[in-house]
This record gives structure tokens, sequence and C-alpha cells, in this order.
């Protein structure tokens, strides 16, 4: 499997612990997490294409490593372009 999958199965992994312990803790609280499990899944799959997006176009994909300061702090220009284009594309 490739790289990507790794942060997937992390994903289902504990979205399956935190359910078994509200199973046991708290019943009424695991739609919540089935909630939140979503936001996440889907987050990190719009960011798997937003990512293939970024590293197609030319212009982005080879100026990705650089930096840009921002507020403080410096953040990659590939992370930068992805945050952008993940809002446009899936607001």
């Amino acid at each position: 499997m490739s790289d990507n999958s790794s942060g997937i199965r992390t994903l289902l992994l504990g979205f399956v612990a935190v359910i078994v312990v509200l199973a046991i803790v708290d019943p009424q609280l695991i739609p919540l997490a089935a909630n939140v499990f979503v936001f996440l899944f889907v987050d990190h799959v719009e960011g798997l294409v937003v990512g293939a997006i970024v590293g197609a176009i030319p212009i982005l994909g080879s100026r990705a490593e650089e930096g840009a300061e921002v507020f403080g702090f410096t953040i990659s220009v590939g992370a930068l372009a992805g945050a952008v284009l993940q809002f446009l594309l899936f607001r």
C-alpha cells in the first residue's frame, strides 16, 4: 500500500477505538463521534485530491518546497496553495 493509506488506516482505527470506548461509557455520544470521523475522513480525501492537483501544476509543484512567512510562521508554498485550492474547490 502507499503512504497515503496509512493516514486513512489511522483514522479508521482511531474511530473504532473511540466507538468501543463510547459504547461502554456513554452510547449517546456515538453519533457525535461518527460525525467527527466523517468530517476528518472527507477532509483527508479532499487533501489528497488537492495535493495531486497542486503537484500536477508545474508552477506550484516546482515551488512546493519553498517556504513563505505567514503571520510569523514558515509554511511551504505547496501547503499554502493546497489550503487555498481546497477551500476554493470544496467550500
